[in-house]
């Protein structure tokens, strides 16, 4: 750039933030990572990406299987995902229901038996 040029050029400072850290959270990660490192916390406990999904699907407390299914599936469709399985889902489901994020119930209906999900408390925190 040549003088001329620069006097015309105002430059002006401009004031970023950096994104807050939620404390709890991080305190809550950093005594996770603790037991892990300690082998308190087998790694089949952590929870996977998508077993935080299924969680995150739920919209009531009280689910059958095959609105999980669709409403999970649902959103990868849109995203051009692949979708899963019902094989896929019920392991995660009873991986879950084993580490009290969900209870299970299977229910008549119609005739039909249904397979119902239930959040339990913990699995309602971490679904928020």
């Amino acid at each position: 750039m040549k003088n001329s040029e620069r006097e015309k050029v105002k430059l002006t400072h401009t004031e970023t933030r950096g994104q807050k850290i939620d404390e709890s959270k991080m305190n809550e990660l950093r005594q996770i990572k603790k037991k892990y490192d300690e082998g308190a916390v087998a790694e089949d406990q952590l929870l996977s990406p998508f077993d935080r999904v299924l969680l995150s699907s739920f919209q009531k407390d009280r689910m059958q299987l095959e609105r999980l299914i669709i409403i999970t599936n649902q959103g990868r469709r849109i995203m051009g995902e692949k979708t899963y399985p019902k094989k896929k889902f019920k392991e995660h489901l009873e991986k879950l229901v084993s580490l009290d994020y969900l209870e299970h119930e299977e229910v008549e209906y119609e005739h039909k038996i249904n397979q119902i999900y239930i959040l339990t408390e913990k699995g309602k925190e971490e679904s928020l």
